[in-house]
């Protein structure tokens, strides 16, 4: 049924708007059957969502805590999010869309966004400690790092900002960078 799910939410069905008898069709199975398996259509949303970040999260030390450090890092682990945020871009969506009626799937959501913060505030704090990244509250500043680059990524899956993906990852690295490594970082001649 998570197949199904995902099939109907590529061809551009909205999740909101599913009926669990659309979904127990596409699956081949009777509406009764659905409830076998799920409590409720927020139930399957949940295992599909948890399904789909399981990759993105098992990586997520390694793309924004372990990988090269430094500014040069931070693009390709900005390229490699977006790639599986791309991929999965119908569930994104749908995780995204229900997260602001459904107190189940914000709180799923929040606890994905909370694991980024956690490796991007470690990430800068071991910079800290060795002088690469400017001084300043980490975990404040991974905050606001993790909560632009998602919001700037559903908002690039949605089609509102008008930007190839290259510009949209090309913006978010640059401001990345500037905010943690400082202007010089990011090639800039002059001071902010």
């Amino acid at each position: 049924m998570l197949e199904a799910t995902r099939r109907l939410l590529d061809r551009g069905a909205s999740f909101v708007d599913l009926r669990i008898e659309e979904i127990a069709r596409e699956a081949g199975i009777s509406r009764s059957a659905f409830y076998n398996y799920f409590d409720d259509k927020r139930d399957l949303l949940v295992r599909l969502i948890e399904r789909t970040t399981e990759p993105l999260v098992a990586q997520v030390d390694e793309l924004m805590g372990g990988r090269p450090s430094g500014p040069e890092g931070v693009r390709e682990s900005l390229e490699r999010a977006f790639e599986l945020a791309r991929e999965h871009e119908r569930i994104v969506l749908a995780a995204a869309q229900a997260a602001t009626v459904d107190e189940a799937i914000a709180e799923l959501w929040r606890e994905l966004l909370a694991r980024f913060v956690g490796a991007v505030a470690a990430r800068i704090e071991r910079q800290q400690q060795v002088g690469m990244v400017l001084p300043g509250p980490a975990r404040a500043q991974a905050v606001v790092l993790v909560a632009m680059v998602s919001e700037a990524f559903v908002r690039q899956l949605q089609g509102f900002t008008g930007l190839s993906d290259g510009e949209l990852l090309e913006a978010c690295q640059v401001t990345w960078v500037r905010a943690t490594y400082g202007p010089e970082a990011s090639g800039d001649e002059r001071r902010s």
